[in-house]
Formats: C-alpha cells, structure tokens, sequence
C-alpha cells in the first residue's frame, strides 16, 4: 500500500482479466439503475470522507490511533494508513435545507477532527492523494505519481482551518 507501481508490474493478461471483472460490476450497477433497484420512497444522502493527518509541511504524520482516541467519536474510524481516518456521515433525507445543513455538519465535524489533530501535531487535510515521501518527485508514464490539489481561487491548501477557502471566494 502506498508503493509506486509500475505500469509494467503486471502482465497484460491480469489487466485483461481486470478489466473484464470491471466492466461486469458496471453491467450490474448499470441493470440495478435501470431496475430502479436504488429507488426509494424519500431521498436520502450520506458521505463518506477520507481525510489525510499532515504536519506542518504537508507530509503524512502517522497518528490516526491518536487522533481517534482524542476525537472519541463513532463517526471517525481508520482508514488504510496510519495518517488517515474517515469520516462516516450516516443517510439522512435529502430535501428543504438539508443539504446546507449538511455541509454545515461537515464543517463542524472537519473543524473538530482538526482541532483534535493538532493536540497531536497534526492537521487535517482533505486532498485525494498524499504522497509518502516529502523528497519523492518520481513521474510514471510521464505523469506524476502523486499530487496534492491546492484551491483553485485561493492557492491555499484545503485544511480544515481555511476549509472555507473556495466557497467563500466563489462567492457562496
């Protein structure tokens, strides 16, 4: 986990066989739509957020089993790596206001889970992809192997603490 993999780790014939147990799972999810097997009588929505733990200079901070006991909350669980937990928002009926609520809650519980983070030398980070290794720069196929997005508007990275960032100069 967390390793660079080479495009040329596996044999065409895996990637074949990937490919095609892909392509049934979205046959599946595709006959489950069409069957209206998802259809129910409200709409609902919940999330599930993954979040990075950083420190200071942006790089993994391997403290998850602390943040947790800090945060003591059955919301947050772990996630794969020691500088992630995961955030569990449970359904709840889409419709009025909820969704500004929602996002609302999510503020409140990214706020905390921050603030927490930072009793233990941490941050919380909401980026797709944290690279392992402050020093690493390698590129794969010509593309890098990781990379943190910054906010568009801003520049400024999307940690709890300027969570805003976007929304506020997108004028929302």
């Amino acid at each position: 986990m967390g390793q660079d993999v080479s495009p040329r780790s596996r044999p065409p014939h895996d990637r074949g066989q990937y490919r095609h147990k892909m392509q049934r799972c979205l046959d599946t999810f595709a006959r489950m739509l069409a069957e209206e097997r998802f259809t129910f009588p409200r709409k609902h929505i919940g999330l599930e957020v993954e979040l990075n733990l950083v420190d200071s200079a942006m790089r993994p901070s391997m403290s998850n089993a602390a943040v947790l006991a800090a945060i003591d909350d059955e919301l947050f669980t772990t996630e794969l790596s020691q500088h992630n937990i995961e955030l569990n928002v449970p359904p709840r009926p889409l419709d009025g206001e909820s969704a500004l609520q929602l996002e609302n809650d999510l503020h409140a519980h990214i706020g905390r889970a921050d603030a927490t983070a930072r009793e233990s030398g941490a941050h919380v980070a909401a980026i797709g992809i944290l690279r392992r290794s402050a020093t690493s720069t390698s590129t794969r196929s010509g593309s890098p192997t990781t990379r943190a997005t910054r906010c568009s508007t801003t520049g400024s990275w999307p940690v709890a603490g300027n969570a805003r960032c976007c929304r506020s100069r997108a004028g929302r």
